[in-house]
Parts: structure tokens; C-alpha cells; sequence
């Protein structure tokens, strides 16, 4: 087949298949009745029809969409309050945190503090006696070598005398 041939079957299908329609089915009669019943001095009629069909409809979409964002904006109200709320289970249960961490720091610092002053206890009864015998040794070592050290002997240390 021609591609002039493809074009008039194609034609003659499309034009069949509308006499078809509008001949064999019910859509197809009631559409070729209001045509023959077709008035043009109805035009203007039949606009004002339609504008008022138009008008209606918007008016029901208008308030269709009034009613969601209606709904809508108390939905995000709803949520807003429950945030808010002071009675707010979460902003009572963040309370209640802070407050045992509170306590818990407080008991920290308490423990450090009972660490401090029994460091300090131990160094005073073990470790200051501790430091004073390992002094006191100190101190007798180096009298000790002092002594030892000494140029003049024990012997012939001066010979005291009543007279002064």
C-alpha cells in the first residue's frame, strides 16, 4: 500500500466509525437530536446557563477548599496547643531528667568531695608520721657522717676546765 492509500483508509475509518456513533448508540442519537433542535436565537440562553453552571461549580470548589484549609489550619492549631501545652508529657518528662541529672551531679560532687577529705585524712595520720621518721633518719644520717667526718678525733677533743 501507497502512503496516499494509508491516508484515505485512515480517513474513511475515522469517518465510519462517527456516522457509526452518531447513528448506532444511544449518545450518538440524543447528540444528532439536540443538533437538528439546535436554536441560534438560544445561544445567549444557553450561555448564561453555562455561566451560572460555571459560577455554581466555582462556589463548590470555593468552599470545598475552605472547608480543607478550614481543616487543615485547625489540625496544625490542634498540634500548636498540645506543643505548648505546660501539661506536655514530654516537656514533664524533660523536667524530670534535669532534674535527677541534677541530682546525680550533686552526689558526684559529694563523693569527690568525702574523697578529698579522706586523701587528706590518710596523708595526715599515715603519711605525715611517715615523712617525720624518714626526716628524723635523714637527720641522724647526716649528724652521723657530720660526725664521722669531724677532722679532730673524740680524744683529743678541749679539756674543760672550772676556769673561765
Amino acid at each position: 500500500m501507497t502512503s496516499n492509500k494509508v491516508k484515505y483508509v485512515v480517513a474513511g475509518s475515522v469517518i465510519g466509525g462517527a456516522i457509526g456513533y452518531l447513528f448506532l448508540t444511544d449518545s450518538g442519537r440524543k447528540t444528532v437530536r439536540s443538533v437538528r433542535q439546535f436554536d441560534p436565537n438560544r445561544i445567549p440562553e444557553k450561555l448564561n446557563e453555562l455561566r451560572a453552571t460555571v459560577e455554581r461549580g466555582g462556589r463548590d470548589i470555593t468552599r470545598r477548599v475552605e472547608t480543607v484549609r478550614h481543616r487543615i489550619q485547625g489540625s496544625f492549631e490542634a498540634g500548636r496547643n498540645v506543643y505548648m501545652d505546660p501539661d506536655n508529657q514530654l516537656d514533664a518528662q524533660l523536667r524530670r531528667m534535669e532534674s535527677r541529672n541534677n541530682q546525680v551531679a550533686e552526689e558526684i560532687h559529694r563523693a569527690v568531695d568525702e574523697l578529698n577529705k579522706t586523701v587528706l585524712t590518710v596523708e595526715r595520720s599515715v603519711l605525715s608520721p611517715f615523712y617525720e621518721v624518714t626526716s628524723l633518719i635523714r637527720a641522724v644520717k647526716r649528724g652521723w657522717n657530720t660526725l664521722k667526718a669531724s677532722p679532730r678525733p673524740l680524744a683529743e677533743a678541749p679539756k674543760v676546765t672550772g676556769i673561765r
